[in-house]
């Protein structure tokens, strides 16, 4: 019996160490799995239909993320109209779809541990489809592999941009998540927090006389103005409350300039599809002078009436105008009868 005894204290000694070695983790089919764990995840994909996004090997099994509506070309990981699905050792199951919105994968599916169970992590950013609406949802999502249980927290608000027209951040709120565990909820708003278009302010931000929230000051500041002059009934005089800025508004904007005009007290630019902001040159202020920004049908034309009497005129509405006295902010509405 004693010659058995040592081999069967070392089968023992490797079958424990071997379970004790870490899972493969690949966030893309074969990045850090074998040969053959690619190879899987690539037949499951063709048996269903379609590439898979990003997966991670539990167990020596892929677990997948696919897009349904992928045609096989291009980039897989953005998609128009995504439907999202699921396959681990189970069926291939739908996480969520979006039906007119662009969506933006991030590309890794990564292992987390919460409190002790084992998850699947990944985020993605929507985008509307149309250009009536300017509206970004960046999803927060989290994956039980054991069961395939899916929680999706989702961020949503109105994104700023870069000179560059990339996305600044998302000013947005967390839409209501219910009968999800608080311990989830609590780790994606964690992971919320670190995205790099998530709103998180600075001082600056948060500072009402700042440049940058010069249209928040202007909405706060004339609570009774229409947001659009088309709404404005001829002859209607009101006046604007404005307020000066040393900081250079122009150098701000990040929109292309549609209408410009310049005299020897003022400069006026009115950016596409954005507002209209003025410079007066003997005291070098700024001034947010119209705040106004759509994705449709608010471009505006800027002329003299005189020296110190400015005409925004909006193109797509038969020549309705504002002419602006720049002395006391005050003006009145004509045309488009």
């Amino acid at each position: 019996m004693k010659k058995y005894l040592l081999p069967i204290v070392l089968l023992s000694i490797s079958v424990f160490l071997f379970s004790c070695l870490p899972e493969n983790d690949a966030t893309e089919p074969g990045t850090n799995g074998s040969t053959e764990e690619t190879t899987d995840a690539k037949t499951e994909a063709e048996e269903l239909g379609f590439r898979p996004i990003a997966c991670h090997s539990i167990g020596g099994k892929p677990h997948c993320i696919y897009n349904a509506n992928d045609d096989g070309e291009g980039d897989p990981l953005f998609t128009t109209l995504g439907k999202f699905m699921y396959k681990g050792s189970g069926e291939a199951k739908e996480l969520f779809s979006m039906e007119n919105e662009y969506t933006q994968f991030s590309g890794k599916l990564d292992p987390v541990d919460i409190k002790g169970t084992k998850y699947l992590y990944f985020d993605a950013e929507s985008s509307s489809t149309g250009n009536a609406v300017s509206w970004n949802t960046i999803h927060f999502c989290l994956i039980n592999p054991r069961d395939g249980a899916f929680t999706k927290l989702d961020y949503e608000g109105e994104p700023e941009y870069l000179k560059t027209g990339d996305v600044r951040h998302v000013k947005g709120d967390f839409a209501s998540l219910e009968g999800a565990q608080t311990e989830l909820v609590d780790f994606l708003k964690g992971k919320a927090k670190t995205h790099p278009h998530f709103y998180n302010p600075s001082e600056a931000d948060l500072d009402p006389l700042s440049a940058q929230n010069y249209a928040e000051k202007w909405n706060t500041d004339n609570p009774d103005i229409p947001q659009h002059f088309g709404t404005e009934k001829p002859g209607n005089k009101r006046s604007l409350k404005l307020h000066p800025y040393k900081e250079d508004l122009f150098a701000i904007q990040v929109g292309s300039e549609s209408s410009k005009v310049s005299n020897d007290a003022y400069e006026a630019i009115s950016y596409f599809r954005g507002d209209v902001i003025l410079k007066n040159k003997a005291t070098n202020e700024f001034y947010a002078l119209w705040v106004d920004s759509c994705n449709h049908g608010c471009d505006k034309s800027l002329s003299w009436d005189n020296e110190h009497t400015l005409v925004i005129t909006y193109e797509e509405m038969e020549g309705k105008s504002a002419t602006i006295n720049l002395k006391d902010f005050s003006y009145t509405v004509s045309g488009g009868e």
